[in-house]
């Protein structure tokens, strides 16, 4: 009996060094994991530290990008108010040329009629002058013949 006993418990000396030895090889294996893990959640921190502050950066360059958008498209706004004045003062002074254009034509077509008018006095008084010059003339002619008659 007491071999029995004695050999029931070596076997479960032997069982439970096994379980032991299981048990320690597991522990290792969950050491070696965590350390794994631990470097690994390092890691990633490290990794997550720098997202964050590259995003922060980004955060900021985005800020800047918008600030300047707003200042052009006020800069955009201010040009199209100032293209729509000049458009219409453009428009004003074309339709003020036009008109001093036409006043223009008319002045010269009157200018060049009386012109021509005053060429046809000139050369009205030309002939008259001309007549009137050789009148005596005809007159005496005139004279001599009707005194020789």
């Amino acid at each position: 009996n007491l071999t029995a006993t004695f050999n029931g418990n070596a076997e479960a000396v032997a069982a439970s060094s096994q379980e032991r030895h299981k048990l320690r090889e597991e522990l290792r294996a969950a050491t070696g994991l965590a350390a794994v893990r631990g470097a690994s959640s390092v890691d990633l921190r490290a990794r997550l530290s720098a997202a964050r502050r590259a995003a922060e950066a980004q955060q900021g360059e985005l800020l800047a990008l918008a600030a300047a958008h707003e200042g052009l498209e006020a800069r955009r706004a201010a040009l199209q108010q100032e293209v729509v004045s000049e458009w219409a003062t453009t428009r004003a002074l074309r339709e003020k040329l036009d008109g001093q254009g036409r006043a223009l034509t008319w002045l010269r077509t009157s200018a060049r009629r009386h012109g021509e008018e005053l060429r046809g006095a000139v050369q009205e008084l030309d002939q008259h002058v001309q007549d009137t010059a050789s009148q005596p003339e005809i007159d005496k002619q005139k004279a001599a013949c009707d005194s020789g008659s």
